[in-house]
């Protein structure tokens, strides 16, 4: 958002500069007419601009991942074993959010949740940021996006409708998603999402 607004005022900045702007009384504004040729020049510098302070990095410990046009960072916390709400309350105190899910990116977390767990806390299950909390049986990542109860990321064995179980882990030893009572302890993985 901030990002766009700076492109914004350096957009109306240029065309005041070079003069190539008239008033339109009928809607009480600028009408900015700019070259094709200054936009392409403002995009290579706000590019520039964006590597040269970081915009797109992942933040210290993170591990940046880029899935089609969907780039984020991730990091496991193997040592937070803690309830759901705690495990999201830290990733959220990090800039972060418990990882949303999707028929996507679901391979990619499945396989890295199994490559770093060490059936630790929780036997290796992990938290993630799904939860039928507010309505039972609907299921919806913290964005909003709903899941299936058909979806082929929850487990065979999901225990979708006991009324106890309204927050989402990935359940080791296969990694598919099962319902789980959002006091039990497991790690989680935090995601960033960044701006692409």
């Amino acid at each position: 958002m901030l990002w766009h607004l700076f492109l914004e005022v350096l957009l109306l900045s240029v065309a005041l500069a070079e003069k190539k702007y008239h008033w339109k009384s009928s809607y009480g504004a600028y009408v900015l007419k700019i070259s094709r040729e200054t936009i392409m020049r403002l995009h290579r510098f706000m590019m520039s601009i964006k590597d040269l302070l970081g915009l797109d990095q992942c933040p210290e410990h993170y591990t940046k991942y880029v899935l089609g046009d969907s780039p984020f960072c991730y990091r496991f916390y193997p040592n937070l074993c803690t309830d759901w709400q705690k495990v999201r309350d830290f990733c959220q105190y990090e800039g972060a959010d418990l990882i949303s899910l999707t028929e996507d990116n679901f391979e990619f977390f499945r396989e890295l949740a199994s490559d770093l767990t060490n059936n630790g806390c929780g036997n290796g299950s992990l938290w993630v940021g799904l939860t039928d909390k507010e309505i039972e049986g609907n299921w919806r990542f913290l964005n909003g996006e709903p899941l299936s109860l058909r979806s082929s990321i929850w487990s065979s064995n999901a225990n979708l409708h006991d009324p106890n179980n309204d927050c989402a882990a990935m359940s080791a030893p296969d990694f598919y998603l099962v319902a789980s009572n959002c006091t039990i302890s497991y790690s989680a993985i935090c995601q960033i999402y960044l701006n692409p």
